[in-house]
């Protein structure tokens, strides 16, 4: 497999120079690229809500004392932000009128969230091996089981919604797994299994056929039908995100601040360095821009897909 390494350099956005008021260090990152939102939240228990829109960006914080937030979601519309928190606590949170509901979740620690495609459901993972779905219109829990794998840290809807899966592992010895939920019948239908130490981040393909496995220094991908292994490619780090950019096209971010784009096809790939460790990205509605948030400095950039470089523009005015 050949790698081609391009890099850049370019002018970065600062979003914690605004003056947002993160005290901690950023710890999780959520992106809503079509709606020009963000929300970022610290191990201090802050949660900023960012609204890119305008020239001047408008941002909100609110802390939640006590907690460190470990995972946050934008709803599909944007107008609902899903928070969660190692403590066990979890809230849902109103884009506009900035309202916080909490999610009375009987998990004792909240590592992953995810909405399906439609913003019908919720799903939260996290304990020692559950996973609770949610329906969004009724507010009542449609499910709450195990997951299949030890220590639930990541989740992900199909495109369709009918399946979910989580991701987990021991962290100490390679049994890093990954288990899938049949929705409709809240039945756990199969357990995929990898020789390293966690799944910390999951992706399904546009047809939902496909699910990539982002662990430490490796990302796999699964034939869902099949389940079977079907690619296994190197990261520099811990994965810190996966994403389908076609079907054929992978793209993951690793703790290191590298970011690959891989083809599955011809098993290449063409990687930009970021200088520094990311917090996650996401990709436009349309998928030919990516974003991402930079950890230390809570920077954010925009990534051309189509020619692969970094943007030098401020990921507002995008």
């Amino acid at each position: 497999m050949k790698t081609e390494h391009h890099f850049r350099t370019v002018r970065r956005w600062r979003w914690r120079s605004e003056g947002i008021g993160l005290s901690g260090e950023p710890w999780v990152v959520a992106f809503a690229p079509h709606h020009l939102r963000m929300a970022i939240g610290d191990a201090e228990g802050n949660l900023v809500l960012g609204d890119l829109s305008a020239n001047n960006p408008t941002f909100w914080r609110q802390t939640f004392r006590d907690l460190w937030i470990s995972t946050v979601a934008f709803s599909p519309d944007a107008k609902l932000v899903a928070v969660g928190a190692l403590e066990g606590f979890a809230y849902m949170m109103d884009f506009q009128g900035f309202q916080i509901y909490t999610i009375p979740t009987r998990l004792t620690s909240v590592t992953a969230l995810s909405f399906s495609q439609d913003g019908s459901l919720l799903a939260l993972a996290g304990g020692a091996s559950f996973v609770e779905v949610w329906d969004m219109k009724s507010q009542v829990v449609r499910f709450t089981g195990t997951a299949g794998i030890p220590n639930p840290n990541s989740v992900a809807f199909s495109p369709n919604g009918s399946l979910l899966a989580a991701g987990g592992g021991e962290g100490s010895r390679e049994n890093a797994e990954v288990g899938i939920l049949d929705v409709a019948s809240n039945r756990l239908v199969a357990c995929l299994e990898m020789s390293d130490l966690c799944v910390d981040a999951l992706g399904f393909d546009l047809a939902g056929r496909r699910l990539s496995c982002g662990c430490y220094k490796k990302v796999y991908v699964w034939d869902i039908e099949r389940l079977q292994q079907t690619h296994e490619f190197p990261s520099a780090g811990w994965s810190r995100g996966v994403y389908f950019a076609t079907d054929t096209q992978l793209i993951n971010i690793d703790e290191e601040g590298e970011l690959c784009l891989w083809d599955l096809e011809s098993q290449r790939s063409r990687c930009l360095s970021l200088g520094g460790p990311v917090l996650g990205g996401q990709f436009d509605i349309d998928r030919h821009s990516f974003w991402v948030a930079y950890k230390s400095d809570a920077e954010g950039w925009v990534i051309d897909v189509k020619q692969f470089k970094l943007l030098a523009k401020d990921i507002r005015r995008t």
